[in-house]
């Protein structure tokens, strides 16, 4: 008999109180790959991703025009984030401009 290793680590994190902790960890893993994949590798850099709160992702942008940019592409970023972590775990961004003066 083969248990559903999904099922058994969910249990466990949960288990464990770690269920908000994972899931900020997977929606800023999938945040990253798909700021690459839509904004450029230098998004990154100008779109840092600091929490997961209330099912937002709270980000510093370096400048206006890195926050317009993700404004922007904020509905297709947030759809396929959503797509790929199943059940909506994230429903929009928080973006703080750094006045790094």
């Amino acid at each position: 008999m083969f248990i559903n290793i999904k099922k058994l680590l969910t249990k466990e994190i949960n288990k464990h109180g770690l269920g908000s902790q994972f899931t900020a960890m997977n929606v800023i893993i999938e945040y990253k790959k798909e700021c690459v994949n839509q904004l450029g590798e230098d998004a990154l850099k100008n779109l840092i991703p600091r929490s997961y709160k209330d099912k937002k992702l709270h980000i510093d942008a370096t400048n206006s025009a890195w926050a317009q940019h993700l404004h922007v592409r904020q509905t297709s970023l947030i759809e396929n984030i959503n797509k790929a972590l199943e059940n909506n775990k994230l429903l929009g961004f928080s973006i703080h401009i750094k006045n790094n003066a």
